[in-house]
């Protein structure tokens, strides 16, 4: 607050460090701007600085907006300036606009944007972007990330100097936090996730653009690294194509023999498919059969016997139209290992026999304003649903909703979830507009 007193912070705990905004510990929302379209807006903090990791592309904005005010050029000046020209990358740009269109891959995005993309779905090429913020608009190639990587494996030391000291290389590389969401061993450091594989320290990051995937794993123990990127957006990243590269370059290291190529993932494969096989009955008397035939999860629907598809994170598709607005959610009766108990689809519940619980409910009727499409035109943003499922709101039909006033929610799927949800303007028994962390959503009528 010392060097951006215009940045407007809403909190009840202590005051956030860099410290915290490099290890996205501060407890601010994820993905939102810097500046809310609401003058008089603050961001809100959802836990105490230092508690929690929460992957937060604002932090990283903050950042970005510090390094600009310290070093007195813009953001784009100073990367190149201090990262970029040292390391001889002399192909990568620092910030991303349309003067390097032509000189960018052809690139791709979900054709449906509004909806639950197939992993081998439609697409359509990207829009252009003008994106200069410091969670991330580094374009460059894979000879230039072969620079970085060196970088990397030589703790700090470039071509030309040092971009890093070594005393600041271990700070950079030294495990903060816990980062489960990188891997279940994966820790955070500032701006790196660091983890282990086969007992050598790994650095290892991802990035996701509006069209754009990559994966970083570098062996600063054995000195290689890998760098693998794909120019779609498609929900994963390209990690196994990068880990694979890693395993191989240290087993030619070795003199040993190559390592067995990464197992494939087909889009139908299903492990325990049998688990959620079975009869799942809407309080309405509506029906879902399941059956299974080895790692493969069918739906009987309409005569037709569909096969259910994974996806990129959590829930099935069904490849039919009437099942493309989310997707097929599964519930256990205590958590892992137990029966399959429940089945969801948007708005839609069912359960089987084995379910023990309430099965019929009711929604607070003043949310029921609440429930409907809301959409931003911005690539980044897009749309987001909310469904009533079993007497409460959930975004998407997956993300439960907690209300904590009577137009405003936080997302609950984890206590320290710093996520929330307004209802604003209702017209006609209906909320015109909706913001996430800040973020403004309009609704649309389309289903």
């Amino acid at each position: 607050m010392d060097y951006l007193p215009w940045l407007k912070i809403e909190t009840k705990y202590a005051p956030i460090t860099i410290h915290h905004l490099l290890t996205h510990t501060s407890g601010l929302p994820g993905n939102v701007s810097v500046f809310l379209s609401d003058p008089a807006a603050k961001h809100k903090t959802g836990f105490a600085p230092g508690e929690h990791f929460h992957y937060c592309n604002l932090g990283f904005d903050i950042l970005g907006r510090l390094i600009s005010e310290l070093d007195n050029r813009t953001y784009g000046e100073s990367i190149r300036g201090r990262i970029l020209q040292p390391l001889g990358m002399n192909a990568t740009e620092p910030t991303i606009n349309s003067d390097i269109r032509d000189r960018t891959a052809k690139n791709y995005m979900a054709y449906h944007d509004e909806r639950p993309n197939p992993r081998g779905g439609k697409l359509a090429e990207a829009p252009q972007l003008i994106f200069e913020k410091g969670s991330g608009s580094i374009a460059s190639t894979a000879g230039d990330m072969g620079l970085y990587i060196k970088m990397l494996v030589n703790h700090g030391k470039g071509a030309k100097r040092r971009v890093l000291s070594e005393d600041s290389f271990k700070l950079f590389t030294k495990p903060y936090i816990k980062a489960e969401e990188f891997s279940p061993t994966a820790s955070y450091g500032y701006g790196i996730a660091v983890d282990q594989l086969d007992g050598h320290t790994i650095l290892r990051h991802t990035g996701g653009m509006v069209s754009f995937m990559s994966a970083m794993q570098v062996d600063i123990d054995e000195g290689v690294g890998a760098f693998a990127s794909i120019n779609a957006m498609q929900g994963y990243r390209p990690n196994p194509v990068a880990m694979y590269a890693l395993k191989t370059m240290r087993a030619a290291n070795a003199n040993q023999p190559m390592p067995p190529r990464p197992t494939p993932n087909p889009l139908t494969r299903i492990e325990k498919a049998a688990d959620y096989a079975g009869v799942f009955t809407a309080p309405d008397g509506r029906k879902l059969e399941f059956t299974s035939a080895g790692n493969a999860l069918f739906v009987l629907y309409k005569g037709k016997r569909l096969q259910l598809e994974t996806t990129a994170g959590g829930g099935f598709l069904i490849p039919h139209r009437d099942f493309e607005r989310f997707l097929i959610s599964f519930s256990r009766e205590k958590g892992k290992d137990t029966p399959v108990t429940e089945v969801s689809y948007g708005a839609d519940w069912y359960a089987n026999d084995k379910y023990k619980g309430e099965r019929n409910f009711s929604l607070p009727k003043e949310w029921s304003a609440f429930v409907g499409h809301y959409r931003n035109d911005s690539p980044w943003i897009g749309s987001l649903r909310v469904v009533p499922l079993k007497g409460k709101l959930r975004m998407d039909g997956l993300l439960p909703l907690e209300a904590i006033d009577s137009d405003t929610f936080r997302l609950a799927d984890e206590p320290q979830n710093p996520e929330w949800i307004a209802f604003l303007d209702v017209v006609g028994g209906k909320a015109m507009h909706l913001k996430f962390s800040g973020e403004d959503y309009w609704r649309v009528e389309s289903k």
